[in-house]
């Protein structure tokens, strides 16, 4: 409610795509402008853009270790982030991304989009989610202070090869599970809705004021109209190359507590070391 915006598309189906955005934030908010602005319509593009050019834009955390990368997909909220933290920081793994990776033919690219957070998440925090105010605090802090520049004291790769995939799924429960061989027509059908929810979810709400990203609905908007656009077909098409990207991929399902703690990581590091060939 403290958000007001217009907004034009044009060229969205071929050639260079032109966004005129005007955007109106009030109170403490318009100091995150730039980050509303990025969310609000530039992520959604972004999917749809690479798409076109052969590259898949998927909601999951990367890392990487001699060249080979490792993903954690799931939906908000499963420790993908958290995970991806301890990997970095206790076993020297690489970063490839923390919202989302790349991928293209055999290869996981990076996509280091919230890598300010990441990094202070990695220094300061022991799990993604801040503990009190002071800890938004200081994050809210650490963002303004590195808005123009990207604060990289991790190791990161620019690409690697896949060598598996993790479909994360919390449970209210204290076991641990990891399930093998999963099928990959669910998996790729898990990993679509989990695109549009994430597409539909702006990140940084609790900065910007703005809750949901409204591309999704422009999308549908213009599929009606033109039932043969590429936006239309844009969803199937995806689809058909993530089969393809994972059809020689071992998929993992790992079920985790409803608190994380570090024995996720440990079984998970464990599992990687002396289970993955």
């Amino acid at each position: 409610k403290r958000a007001k915006w217009q907004v034009e598309i044009f060229g969205s189906e071929k050639g260079k795509t032109i966004v005129n955005l005007d955007l109106n934030i009030s109170g403490i908010h318009s100091l995150f402008s730039s980050y509303a602005a990025q969310n609000f319509l530039l992520r959604a593009l972004i999917y749809y853009k690479l798409s076109k050019k052969g590259y898949l834009l998927i909601h999951s955390a990367g890392v990487s270790k001699n060249n080979q990368a490792y993903l954690f997909a799931g939906r908000g909220g499963a420790f993908k982030t958290t995970l991806a933290m301890d990997f970095v920081r206790k076993a020297r793994f690489d970063f490839l991304g923390d919202e989302n990776v790349i991928v293209y033919k055999e290869k996981v690219l990076d996509y280091p989009f919230n890598i300010s957070s990441f990094n202070f998440k990695c220094k300061h925090l022991p799990t993604e989610n801040p503990r009190n105010i002071l800890d938004r605090v200081r994050l809210a802090k650490y963002l303004w202070c590195n808005r123009e520049c990207i604060n990289n004291q991790m190791n990161k790769t620019n690409s690697s090869k896949l060598k598996a995939l993790f479909f994360m799924v919390k449970k209210n429960e204290l076991e641990f599970t990891i399930r093998e061989n999963l099928n990959i027509e669910n998996t790729v059908d898990k990993l679509i809705t989990n695109d549009k929810i994430k597409i539909s979810t702006i990140p940084t709400h609790t900065l910007t004021s703005i809750t949901s990203n409204h591309y999704l609905k422009y999308m549908y908007a213009y599929s009606f109209v033109f039932p043969d656009s590429k936006t239309a077909t844009y969803w199937d098409d995806v689809k058909t190359e993530l089969k393809k990207f994972l059809k020689n991929i071992p998929i993992f399902e790992i079920e985790v507590p409803y608190i994380y703690d570090i024995e996720v990581f440990n079984n998970v590091y464990e599992f990687i070391k002396t289970k993955i060939k």
